[in-house]
């Protein structure tokens, strides 16, 4: 779990919390569960989902560690979210348009890897300068993403030609993808 995910569902308890009024999670019935699904009516499908998905998560941890006899939020149903993962897709023509028009190289490579090597962005911002290695034709990159999960991914020459021209005086534990900022590149 990322650290982004870990402070969102805080949060999220908290903000359940904070509806409880100081009411211990031990006397929370299925009642008082539907009183704060109900005062989420204003929110959509996918936060709504996201808030009671933190909820339910904290009961059955509750549960599972023997806080609580039972798991009161086993009950709720989460909504229903409208998959639109169709109408957010770029057609090849729309990412190639995007790429050609950025005129940063450090930022054009960060859009060629995103896209033809498939890096998410955080294994992006991980990436560090002994994780880029040449091969016969390109180079490869080795990220470490979700699930502690290795990849190796190979990059076409001009991707990689543009890895290199980024790396004038960096050292091998240096991030490839700095930010002018802070140093460490935020995803």
């Amino acid at each position: 779990m990322t650290l982004a995910s870990i402070e969102a569902y805080s949060r999220d308890v908290r903000r359940f919390l904070g509806f409880l009024d100081h009411l211990p999670i031990k006397q929370v019935t299925l009642g008082r569960l539907q009183d704060y699904t109900d005062s989420l009516a204003e929110h959509a499908p996918a936060t709504r989902a996201r808030l009671l998905s933190s909820v339910k998560s904290l009961f059955g941890f509750a549960q599972k560690i023997g806080y609580l006899p039972f798991d009161p939020a086993r009950a709720v149903k989460l909504p229903r979210k409208k998959n639109m993962l169709a109408e957010r897709i770029f057609t090849e023509e729309q990412i190639q348009e995007l790429i050609f028009q950025e005129q940063h190289p450090r930022n054009r490579t960060i859009l060629r890897l995103l896209y033809h090597a498939g890096v998410r962005a955080s294994e992006l911002c991980q990436l560090k300068w002994r994780d880029v290695l040449p091969r016969d034709v390109g180079g490869q990159v080795t990220v470490h993403g979700k699930g502690e999960r290795t990849r190796h991914i190979l990059v076409s020459n001009g991707t990689w030609e543009n890895l290199l021209a980024l790396q004038p005086d960096s050292g091998p534990d240096d991030p490839v993808f700095a930010s002018r900022k802070t140093g460490v590149c935020q995803s």
